[in-house]
């Protein structure tokens, strides 16, 4: 009687803690699907929290630094390390744009399970080549080229965009 009442016991605390793997795996597959989903629809916005540019990396960014993306619509406020090759760029206190992208390629890579999303914009002083990369679980990479100005490097975070 004792060992069947302590079988009982063990079979309940295995049953009761046996799904939880599982449940770990469909909780990462739904987060997983959600950010699919959230980079598909075009309404997101890219986080920086580190930058690199060939004056060295920048460990921290600080809080407000940003890159939205809704649809064809681009607005950027981003800081900017490296070398300027022209003089108007001292006075602009990093990159802010808000503009329109003419075409946005977006394309998935099955075996490296990444979203590539790549675009060109032009403002009135400068033009860029934006190349984004981002994994399923939000990570991302922001690569911005310029034609006046050294290439860099973001890395940092998706999220979705609040509705105010």
């Amino acid at each position: 009687m004792k060992n069947m009442s302590a079988l009982v016991l063990i079979a309940l605390f295995l049953l009761i803690t046996g799904f939880q793997p599982s449940d770990k795996k469909e909780k990462k597959a739904r987060q997983q699907l959600e950010m699919a989903q959230l980079i598909n629809s075009g309404h997101f916005k890219f986080i920086p929290n580190s930058a690199s540019s060939t004056i060295g990396n920048i460990n921290s960014i600080g809080y407000g630094y940003y890159v939205a993306f809704d649809s064809l619509y681009i607005k950027a406020n981003l800081p900017y390390y490296g070398r300027s090759y022209a003089s108007y760029y001292q006075f602009t206190n990093g990159i802010k744009f808000d503009l329109n992208a003419k075409k946005i390629n977006k394309t998935w890579h099955e075996r490296k399970k990444i979203y590539t999303i790549s675009f060109d914009v032009s403002g009135d002083i400068d033009s860029y080549s934006v190349n984004l990369s981002a994994g399923l679980n939000g990570f991302a990479n922001l690569k911005l080229i310029f034609a006046n100005r050294e290439l860099i490097s973001y890395y940092g975070i998706i999220q979705r965009i609040d509705q105010r």
